[in-house]
């Protein structure tokens, strides 16, 4: 993604690939490349657009569907909390300890744990390193920062709305 993001149409990308590129445009760290006869997880795409920044700052990608009925893709998507791994449509909300133990936690301590970090710069308290919600918009899971002292927070979205998926990271 990052090579095709550069703007630069004379990349290597194969020749059978190359006639669905109906144009790559760059505007500073924001890129988007509009799509023709493209598919993605089996769907038909029309467009992406990325954010990949030379910076610490996030970036993200975001996949435009031609149609709404991508959404029952979301079965292939997962994240990795600790040693296990969440399928996007399992709707629940997980903490994760100092030693990567998860552990289901209700909404209310949800709230409190954000609360908490708001408070204290990224910090959850009693031990919590992170913390994943899925629910029916996708998927977020907040980290600790060690570098920077806050929270960092990466997810993918699914916006039936919008027809698109984006992966903030």
């Amino acid at each position: 993604m990052h090579d095709i993001t550069t703007g630069n149409n004379a990349l290597n990308i194969p020749a059978n690939l190359k006639k669905d590129i109906v144009s790559n445009k760059r505007s500073g760290e924001h890129s988007t490349i509009t799509l023709k006869n493209a598919t993605a997880f089996g769907k038909s795409i029309t467009k992406i657009q990325a954010k990949l920044p030379d910076t610490s700052e996030l970036s993200s990608v975001k996949v435009y569907f031609a149609d709404g009925n991508f959404t029952n893709i979301r079965s292939q998507f997962s994240v990795e909390l600790g040693d296990k791994k969440y399928p996007a449509n399992k709707y629940g909300i997980w903490s994760l300890n100092d030693s990567y133990v998860a552990t289901a936690i209700n909404e209310a301590k949800f709230k409190q744990l954000q609360q908490h970090a708001k408070a204290h710069d990224g910090d959850y308290g009693s031990g919590v390193v992170s913390v994943l919600q899925i629910n029916q918009k996708g998927w977020r899971l907040g980290t600790v920062d060690e570098m920077d002292g806050g929270t960092r927070t990466t997810s993918l979205t699914f916006d039936s709305t919008n027809k698109t998926i984006e992966c903030v990271f």
